[in-house]
């Protein structure tokens, strides 16, 4: 893992907004965008529980309902050799727009 800062969101701040029991929610645009969000360093931010990271995930769908999977390899060693049925990760301050959302 590289020393990277990752976009992160105090976890108090999401708990008195979201289920964070849920592994999703819909959210428009504005309320993305009005998320107090802050970069913290990777090497940080894995041990620090009072901030989530914040980690877009997509999963694909075919038009029969199967889904995209691949094995996985790379730097992370211990996801190396397992299935992911997504795509996706952590958002580098280097992504950092003007807003958190835009098309």
């Amino acid at each position: 893992m590289s020393n990277e800062n990752v976009l992160c969101i105090a976890t108090d701040w999401l708990q008195a907004r979201f289920d964070l029991g849920r592994g999703y929610w819909t959210c428009t645009q504005d309320t993305i965008n009005s998320f107090p969000y802050t970069f913290i360093s990777r090497q940080y931010a894995e041990n620090d529980f009072s901030h989530k990271q914040i980690i877009p995930y997509a999963i694909v769908f075919n038009r029969k309902g199967e889904v995209l999977s691949y094995e996985r390899c790379g730097s992370e060693k211990r996801l190396s050799g397992l299935n992911s049925a997504g795509i996706g990760g952590h958002v580098n301050d280097s992504d950092r727009g003007n807003t958190l959302y835009s098309r």
